[in-house]
């Protein structure tokens, strides 16, 4: 019986050193830390705030989330993401990323969710995104893009947000390939180096649009039905401490007529000599219009 007792103990013993030798494993990594683990096979890496120059090469292929935020990495290349398949979503926010190489999310068949904001990148190159086929959300704000090549968007078949704002983009053509997409519902463009926002400058017929964010230009014109479904537009100006503020001063009622379905619109910080144009436009859908400041002539 004594002997039974001690095989017991030691069978249990065995099993619980076993037990913390895999649970160290799996939950040690060399620079970053597993936050969670409520699934064995789905796990959260958050790699923020180390310092790092490079993404770690130590990744659980298992990883669902993976947070490279607040780093100093400059360079993401082919191999950096290999094998993680099951990634559904990436922050590199807030690094001094100046270049992706082509193909580097190839493998990253899940991804949902990609946030390359507060980095350097100057361009989105034509195969930068490839493989990202059920990504939804993709922010690129604050960094110091002035060319989007015209196929870049192209593999994002499911994509509805981009947020595009403060960066160096001029015409309103680089996002022609951006408002083509079929599923796109939220584009923000504010804070770029936009003069004129004319719907004859997109090459499109009809945009599936709900929400539009720019900053006032020298003249905003929709001339033709492409934004039916447009439900909230922001032409927020510039803020009154920038000198070389671009303010809208006259709206007439044709703007808004290619507009039926609009519900929000944010004119503020704009210097708009008058209202007027409201009654005319026929906005039955109208319900918050965000206060203006009036010039006074």
């Amino acid at each position: 019986m004594l002997a039974t007792e001690r095989v017991l103990l030691l069978l249990i013993s065995l099993l619980s050193f076993l037990f913390h030798c895999e649970h160290s494993l799996a939950f040690s990594l060399k620079d970053c830390t597993i936050l969670y683990s409520e699934n064995s096979k789905n796990i959260s890496v958050t790699c923020a705030k180390r310092h790092l120059t490079a993404i770690p090469d130590d990744i659980p292929g298992n990883a669902v989330s993976l947070n490279l935020s607040l780093n100093g990495i400059s360079n993401i290349s082919k191999v950096d993401l290999r094998g993680l398949s099951k990634l559904e979503a990436l922050y590199v926010k807030n690094n001094w990323i100046l270049q992706i190489d082509d193909g580097t999310f190839a493998d990253l068949v899940e991804l949902k969710v990609l946030d390359l904001g507060e980095n350097l990148l100057t361009a989105l190159t034509k195969n930068m995104f490839q493989g990202l086929s059920k990504l939804e959300t993709l922010s690129l704000d604050n960094n110091i893009i002035s060319f989007i090549s015209p196929v870049v968007f192209q593999p994002l078949v499911i994509l509805r947000l981009v947020d595009l704002s403060n960066n160096y983009l001029h015409q309103i053509s680089d996002i022609d390939y951006i408002v083509k997409l079929p599923t796109l519902q939220h584009l923000i463009i504010t804070h770029n180096n936009f003069t004129l926002f004319q719907s004859d400058d997109l090459h499109v017929n009809t945009s599936n649009l709900l929400t539009l964010s720019l900053d006032s230009v020298k003249k905003f014109s929709i001339t033709r039905d492409i934004f039916p479904h447009l439900q909230s537009l922001d032409l927020r100006g510039w803020s009154k401490d920038i000198e070389w503020e671009v303010e809208l001063s006259v709206l007439t009622s044709d703007v808004f007529l290619p507009i039926p379905n609009l519900i929000t619109l944010d004119l503020s910080n704009n210097k708009l000599r008058s209202l007027d144009f409201l009654a005319e436009a026929k906005l039955s859908a109208l319900r918050w219009l965000t206060s203006v400041t009036m010039n006074c002539l």
